[in-house]
């Protein structure tokens, strides 16, 4: 069976619309009495909220939600329970209540569920984030390490870096990137300007194979703050027309990812469609800015 099903099947499967209030869709002022972050409001007072009511919480919208936690963020109630700002729960309730989460981001039936169970976990892993209270629940984190090796996909796999930056998150995508294979190194022919968009290199693209998929988690944002302090411009499309860029300042991985995963667009490798106006028709001509200094 696909696990394209809508959301409202899967919170009917899990059964989390017993004894839930149903949201309203103005977003009035909260009724007084809420007395911390995460409860509900059952349309007569703030109580603590129950684990079927988090979980359905995370599959709805914001206005769909307001009257129930009068909150932008319908992950509060999930990650109140989690932290255990509210009230104390077993360890084992908490791990199973994790695993449910993550079984609906395996799911990945809506954005909306996707998103709202990753900052879920995300939130509810992280020491840092004083700001929710309560404890860090150490099996958020194992819950999110599952759901990439049941669902490999780059967002996946980037929430797992996002619990635990520089501890066990990074810890885990370097194993990741280091039992995997690395691409071979691909230096495409020359291109000529009456060739657009020429794809060559498939397979070295950055989210085409586990060792660049890690590798983009790990290293793309200090290549691209490299490529900016360099070049004044971010890449921000691709083209398999040329040698990748010289940069600057990388570690001895990054640089690695970089020539291996990514052919850049900048400063003479942007391609873009220019309209003649003598016939109307398309041509493609390369933008060469120079580097900054």
């Amino acid at each position: 069976m696909s696990w394209r099903i809508t959301t409202l099947a899967m919170a009917t499967t899990l059964g989390l619309f017993a004894g839930v209030p149903v949201a309203g869709q103005e977003l009035t002022q909260p009724p007084p009495g809420r007395t911390a972050a995460g409860m509900v409001y059952d349309g007569n007072q703030w109580r603590n909220p129950t684990i079927a009511e988090a979980l359905r919480l995370l599959g709805m919208e914001r206005e769909e939600a307001w009257t129930l936690v009068y909150t932008h963020d319908v992950s509060r109630p999930a990650i109140a329970i989690l932290r255990q700002t509210l009230e104390t729960r077993p360890e084992a309730e908490l791990d199973e209540f994790a695993n449910k989460i993550a079984d609906l981001m395996v799911a990945n039936t809506t954005w909306t569920l996707w998103s709202n169970a990753e900052r879920s976990l995300i939130a509810a892993t992280r020491a840092d984030y004083s700001h929710y209270g309560g404890t860090p629940h150490r099996g958020s984190f194992d819950a999110l390490v599952r759901v990439y090796e049941e669902a490999p996909t780059y967002g996946n796999l980037l929430a797992v870096r996002h619990a635990d930056p520089q501890g066990r998150g990074r810890d885990y995508v370097l194993g990741v990137q280091r039992g995997s294979s690395k691409p071979p190194l691909c230096l495409p022919p020359e291109s000529r300007d009456d060739e657009p968009w020429p794809r060559f290199c498939e397979d070295n693209s950055p989210s085409s194979t586990t060792w660049c998929r890690a590798g983009s988690v790990l290293y793309q944002d200090s290549v691209y703050a490299a490529i900016e302090r360099q070049y004044g411009q971010v890449a921000t499309t691709t083209s398999r027309n040329t040698p990748p860029l010289p940069i600057d300042g990388l570690s001895e991985p990054a640089a690695e990812w970089w020539s291996l995963c990514w052919t850049p667009t900048v400063p003479c490798d942007i391609v873009v469609p220019i309209i003649e106006p003598s016939d109307g028709s398309v041509v493609y001509r390369r933008l060469c800015p120079e580097p900054k200094g």
